[in-house]
């Protein structure tokens, strides 16, 4: 009888020191689970994240002291049912038994509770690496609009003077204009006054239609020379090889013309043609700018962001649409925050 009674305390004991040890794990469990899950991009995200995880841990807690709480009452009525046997002798290797039980809970308890401790360290230092990064980010960003701003108001500056320096050029030409009117004034008066004089009157005046006439001929000249020249600057010509393409831009000339881009390959303009328009040209112009762009992106070493951004602005240059022109700018502004950046 007394073997009986210490075997089948010994099993209470065991049987309590699983049952401390299961909500342990289970708790363990949820807690790796709960850590487990991606952190939040975003800040009001992190924040409810956060809280979350802060209610599951008091959750948790509240249940394992529960479970605590509960399993010691258990264990406490049935050691006080196992105490006697049936001849009414105490069972002291019962109470000797529980002991170690007591011990791991405790251990356990201690290791949970490092762990927690860890994470939440762990959580933190990753808090604190994404609020830093966010910081770099907005820093690039402020420096590449102060530095938007400033360019802009360069060129706003540039063109203030240039059309300061037009109008200045417009006004001498007016006044030019108006000293050689007075100029001829005066002339036509004299020679009215000279003409009861001189008998070469007649002469002056065939000299002076002559001259009129001439300058009339040459004033044609000019502005057919102006307009062919005109008409040359908005032209551009196009010459296909065998393995490229050159695209030339009229010059303000009647005949000049510029080199502006060699294409690394023989374009299909269609029916051959003496002079294309911009239109004509710009899909060719802006695929060759963005695949030079590209191609410097993707070279060995560190790119040449100066280049990159150079062909990009071509490139935006002859977009021939609103959606090519939107893809441009995209591309641009990225390589320009870049660029700063590393600077």
């Amino acid at each position: 009888m007394a073997k009986e009674t210490v075997k089948n305390s010994t099993d209470v004991a065991k049987e309590a020191a699983a049952k401390e040890e299961s909500p342990k794990e289970e708790k363990k469990t949820t807690a790796k689970k709960t850590t487990t899950k991606k952190a939040p991009k975003s800040k009001k995200a992190v924040k409810k994240a956060a809280a979350t995880q802060k209610k599951q841990e008091e959750k948790a807690a509240k249940e394992e002291k529960k479970t605590k709480a509960t399993t010691a009452k258990k264990t406490t009525a049935k050691k006080a049912a196992s105490k006697k046997d049936d001849t009414g002798e105490p069972k002291k290797t019962a109470v000797k038994k529980a002991t170690p039980a007591k011990k791991t809970a405790k251990k356990d308890d201690a290791k949970i509770e490092a762990e927690a401790k860890k994470k939440a360290e762990e959580e933190a230092k990753r808090k604190a690496e994404e609020e830093a990064k966010k910081k770099a980010e907005e820093e690039a960003k402020r420096k590449a609009e102060e530095e938007a701003k400033k360019k802009a108001e360069e060129e706003a500056k540039r063109k203030a003077e240039m059309e300061a320096k037009i109008q200045a050029e417009a006004q001498a030409r007016r006044e030019a204009a108006e000293a050689s009117r007075l100029q001829e004034e005066e002339e036509a008066a004299a020679r009215s006054e000279q003409e009861s004089l001189l008998k070469a009157d007649t002469e002056k005046k065939a000299k002076i239609k002559k001259w009129i006439m001439a300058a009339g001929i040459f004033a044609l000249f000019v502005l057919v020379l102006l307009v062919s020249s005109a008409s040359n600057s908005s032209n551009y010509y196009v010459v296909t090889k065998k393995h490229t393409t050159s695209v030339y831009k009229g010059l303000f000339s009647p005949s000049g013309k510029e080199l502006i881009a060699v294409v690394p390959q023989a374009s299909d303009f269609g029916p051959l043609k003496e002079t294309y328009t911009l239109n004509d040209v710009k899909p060719l112009l802006f695929t060759h700018n963005m695949a030079q762009a590209a191609s410097m992106q993707t070279a060995a070493g560190v790119p040449d962001f100066e280049a990159i951004i150079a062909s990009l602005e071509q490139a935006l240059e002859y977009a021939p649409g609103p959606a090519e022109r939107s893809e441009v700018l995209k591309q641009l502004e990225a390589a320009k925050a870049v660029y700063n950046a590393m600077r």
